[in-house]
This record gives C-alpha cells, structure tokens and sequence, in this order.
C-alpha cells in the first residue's frame, strides 16, 4: 500500500517541525514537504497532489479558509484537515463551508492527529470529541448557528447513513441500497452518533425530524 502524501501548512516553524518529526516516524506516512502560507499551500497543492493537507487556519498571507476551499475545487481527492489553536463555532463553520474535512486543536495528542490523517485519508471527515463538544454547547445555549449547522458536520456518506436510519432501513438494508458492507455502514452510524452526540436510533429519528432531514409520515 503506498504511503498517505501529506503536506504541513502553519506558518509556525516550530509547529510544523514538530509535525513533520511525528509524521516522519510513522511507516505508512510520507511527509512530502511543508509550507507557511495559504497562497504556498495552493501552489504546493497543485503541484504534488498531497493525499492530506495538515493546516493551520490563522496564517499570514492570504486567508487559509479561501486557500481551503480552491484546494478543495481544484482537487477533489485531496484532504484538509485543520489543525489550529482556533476553538470557535464561527472558525469551524468556516472551515466546513470551504469543504474541509477535518478539525482538531493544537492541544490534541499525537495519537489523535494520526488517526485523523488516516480518518481524512479514508474519505471520511474528522472532528475531535472536543470541537464536537463546543459545537453542540453552543447550539445548546442558544448560539447563532444555522439549525442544520450540527448536520454539517457530517460527510454527505454519513448524512445518507444517518436518513435512510430515521427512515426505518436496518444497517443491512442500508449497505444493500449504498453497496456498501454492513461494517462500513455501522462504522458511519457510529461516527455520525458520535459527531451529534446522540445515543439511540430513537434520537437519530429525532434529531432527522427535527432538523428537517426526513419528514414525518402520515
């Protein structure tokens, strides 16, 4: 299996020197150069066709979110994924709308930004327990969010996952109409129940009603 392409994007030295020490010692990962800028970012993007972009979103130079979303345009399979000190509703809502496929905060562990690369990498998006957690407080304290602003967090994958769910398919039912495996839909169903933070199937329905994502039968 080749190894995940991934391009380090923070314009601080430091930063990416601790990544790019990380990454360098992982077997299936190869570090294909880094940058310190959003318009590089772009340039190097188009250039080597990173597998997973690492970015940081408060750099200097162009703005990161528009650097995000022209990598995005311009190259479907290539992956971002945020890595940033921003923890803010406002900074992750911009991230997704660009296209971006993944969130974590400078505080998280090595393991955890590993396995996000190779979640990203997968096609699948990735946002730590605690910019989920942030998300869901605010919408619970009456924040300014849109209310589809929660589904957003899923991939469209998860978001068909989690309709056909509300609309009473049973997870082999749903893998029959995806033509997927039966594991690769309870792995969304998982993902997605934990993205909302939900529990049951009885709050999947829920929550696909109440955020218009199904309709009620008669």
């Amino acid at each position: 299996m080749d190894p995940i392409k991934v391009l380090i994007a923070d314009d601080q030295d430091i930063a990416r020197e601790g990544v790019r020490a990380f990454l360098e010692r992982q077997p299936h990962i190869s570090v294909i150069g880094e940058v310190a800028c959003g318009e590089e970012a772009i340039r190097k993007a188009k250039r080597f066709r990173p597998d997973v972009i690492v970015m940081e979103i408060c750099m200097t130079g162009a703005c990161a979110i528009d650097a995000i979303a022209e990598i995005k345009q311009k190259s479907r399979r290539t992956q971002v994924l945020v890595l940033t000190l921003q923890n803010d509703p406002a900074s992750v809502m911009q991230v997704m709308n660009a296209g971006g496929d993944g969130y974590l905060l400078k505080s998280t562990s090595a393991k955890e930004l590993l396995m996000a690369i190779e979640t990203v990498h997968q096609g699948y998006a990735y946002f730590s327990p605690v910019i989920s957690s942030v998300m869901i407080k605010r919408r619970a304290l009456g924040g300014s969010e849109k209310p589809e602003s929660r589904q957003e967090m899923l991939s469209k994958r998860e978001l068909e996952v989690l309709k056909l769910i509300a609309e009473g398919y049973r997870n082999k039912e749903i893998a029959e109409k995806l033509f997927v495996s039966v594991r690769t839909v309870t792995t969304h169903r998982e993902r997605l129940m934990k993205k909302l933070n939900l529990h049951s199937t009885y709050e999947i329905v829920r929550f696909a009603w109440a955020n218009g994502i199904v309709s009620l039968k008669e």
